[in-house]
């Protein structure tokens, strides 16, 4: 019964599943690891005090367990309980003196080997059962069953809580593995975590086993003596073995109050249904067999031992401050997935914050950062306008970068983003346009305005029928609407002879820095393709610049581009793209001062139809002669 979380945690990693590793963020791991250290405290401190509770399982299991637990404390046994406070006294000191000399210390003081034997022999000694009602191990059954085929029948019925084991078993594993590897610098393989424990739990369920993950309170024990390698591990797991083979008989006299689990066992027998759990139940006293004094009979030494190792866990709450500082939205992570599996439980809570803390990235790249940017002087650095001071921005040029990938659910942000940064939105200002364009029209028609190459002009004297009040209802106009242009040359940016609200467009090129953006899905291509069109159309360009190759690619299977938006917008840089757009100006103002000198040319005409005049005649005489 219990190899079938093996069997699910060898197929998902046979899968590569071990992805999901990278979802179990640092601050989501720590404040899980915290909430678990808290629920190995309860289980701890209800074995110190000598109170017995009951077992509760579910939504606020803890917080009932700590209620009953302060309701019952008057029936504390003092033996236990003094035995108990001693212990997390001498062993916080001595890992204090190990911490502090470490250097100067070969080999770390193993204060829990010493706590365990001296408290067994005062227990033998003192015989505290007997004058002080102390609980004792009594009888610790020795050696191991013989293996069994798990009952194939009963696979059915432990499918939906298997799945379930597997994965909160192996996000406690990968969360406390997690800590210890920033620890000491390694890195951790899901996958091969996924396979290893899927293999130690198929062979360890022929012999009616716990399911087997990592046990938090354990590891921090070894953890704190000094234990880095496998080889701990394997002189723990034979001291065990001795321990149940020959040496339980040694550990009866340890004081004892009632059974008590590790966390994933305590987990495996929250995720079990009603009839599962009758199931378990049948298996209890064959699991009993394959636990010595260290798991199933934890003392109030031992419970004290592994509170005292806790402290580690508990120091994490020193970082939420400091990470407030740093990121306020992986604080609230830390606390909420803290919460929340304190609450909830580990199972329940740790799908909380994973669930929150994806909820996070989803609110941050909907709604993530831009700025406008300038030039810093003399230099091809550009900056954000807002945060900096004294930054150049090229007259009638807007740069806008946009922080985050462009897909369906921004896109909106993103416009508003644009229509932020040039200060006007370009489909008002076109429906404003060719509004002012029709009243400028019918104007011309009635002869009350003169269109000429200069601009318009109005009569003197005649009454302007144009000037209403702008009271018209904005309507969206479709881009692909075609409308009738009127060839009338108007400065959009001085005073119009009709009343129309017209918004000024101070700009004539907005420059996009896409060095941020990752990825464009089909929305956002097609987002981008009419921003520039709703641009074109007022006369502004839009510019792109530190687009990625693989962006560009998709933009052109999107079918992003065509005679009006060609691939000569794009730049390697902003600083190119604000080069192209310097001689562009330069280019134009040659151009409009070239215009100039012909009109002047033009309106001087007459002193040289007066010479040519000259010179015919003179031809004239010549050829009277």
């Amino acid at each position: 019964m219990m190899d079938k979380p093996g069997h699910t945690k060898l197929i998902l990693g046979g899968l590569q599943i071990g992805f999901i590793v990278r979802y179990l963020a640092d601050p989501l791991v720590g404040g899980f690891t915290t909430a678990a250290a808290f629920q190995v405290l309860v289980s701890q401190l209800k074995i110190v005090l000598n109170v017995s509770t009951k077992n509760y399982n579910g939504i606020l299991s803890i917080i009932y367990t700590l209620i009953e637990i302060f309701q019952n404390i008057s029936d504390t046994n003092i033996a236990d309980f003094i035995a108990g406070l001693l212990t997390i006294i001498i062993c916080m000191a001595v890992k204090e003196l190990n911490d502090r000399f470490k250097h100067k210390i070969p080999v770390p003081i193993p204060i829990e080997v010493i706590v365990t034997i001296i408290a067994t022999a005062i227990s033998y000694g003192a015989n505290l059962e007997k004058n002080y009602n102390a609980g004792i191990v009594k009888s610790i059954p020795s050696g191991f069953l013989p293996p069994a085929l798990p009952s194939v029948s009963l696979f059915s019925d432990m499918l939906a809580a298997s799945f379930s084991i597997a994965v909160v078993a192996y996000a406690i594993a990968v969360s406390v593995g997690k800590v210890y590897a920033t620890k000491h610098d390694y890195l951790i393989d899901g996958n091969q975590e996924f396979v290893a424990f899927g293999i130690s739990n198929v062979f360890s369920g022929f012999f009616s086993c716990f399911v087997a993950t990592t046990a938090l309170s354990r590891t921090a024990v070894q953890e704190s003596t000094g234990g880095k390698t496998q080889v701990a591990g394997i002189i723990s797991a034979g001291i065990v073995m001795i321990a149940i083979v020959a040496l339980g008989k040694l550990l009866e006299p340890l004081q004892k109050v009632k059974p008590c689990f590790s966390v994933h066992q305590f987990l495996f027998t929250r995720l079990l249904s009603g009839k599962e759990q009758k199931i378990r139940n049948q298996h209890m006293e064959t699991i009993a067999l394959n636990n010595t004094a260290f798991t199933l009979s934890v003392q109030s030494v031992l419970a004290a031992v592994v509170i005292a190792n806790l402290k580690g866990m508990f120091m994490q709450v020193c970082d939420v401050p400091c990470l407030w500082k740093q990121n306020k939205t992986d604080a609230v992570i830390w606390v909420f997935t803290c919460i929340m599996s304190i609450i909830l439980g580990l199972d329940l809570g740790l799908l909380a914050g994973l669930l929150f803390g994806l909820l996070t990235v989803v609110l941050r790249v909907q709604f993530p950062s831009w700025n406008g940017l300038g030039r810093v002087p003399s230099t091809d650095i550009y900056k954000s306008i807002t945060q900096y001071k004294n930054l150049e921005e090229l007259e009638g040029v807007k740069i806008l970068r946009f922080s985050s990938p462009i897909f369906y659910g921004n896109v909106d942000g993103f416009k508003k983003c644009v229509k932020s940064t040039v200060g006007f939105d370009a489909i008002r200002v076109y429906n404003k346009r060719l509004k002012a364009l029709r009243r400028i029209q019918k104007l011309i028609k009635k002869g009350q305005l003169r269109a000429t190459k200069n601009g318009i002009i109005s009569d003197v004297g005649s009454s302007n029928n144009a000037f209403e009040p702008d009271e018209d209802v904005e309507e969206p106009e479709e881009l692909d609407i075609p409308t009738k242009e009127i060839e009338i040359q108007v400065d959009w940016n001085s005073e119009l002879p009709v009343k129309v609200n017209v918004p000024k467009v101070p700009i004539h090129s907005l420059v996009l820095d896409c060095g941020a953006v990752s990825f464009l899905d089909v929305v956002g291509v097609r987002s981008l393709r009419m921003i520039v069109k709703e641009f074109q159309r007022i006369d502004v360009n839009v510019y792109f610049a530190l687009l990625q190759d693989d962006v560009l690619e998709k933009m052109e299977q999107c079918g992003f581009f065509d005679d009006n938006i060609r691939k000569d917008r794009f730049f390697l840089t902003v600083h190119d793209a604000v080069l192209y757009l310097k001689n562009q100006v330069k280019s134009r103002e040659g151009q409009d001062s070239l215009l100039e000198t012909i009109t002047l040319i033009q309106d001087c005409k007459d002193p040289l139809e007066l010479m040519e005049a000259e010179k015919n005649e003179e031809e004239l005489d010549v050829q009277d002669e």
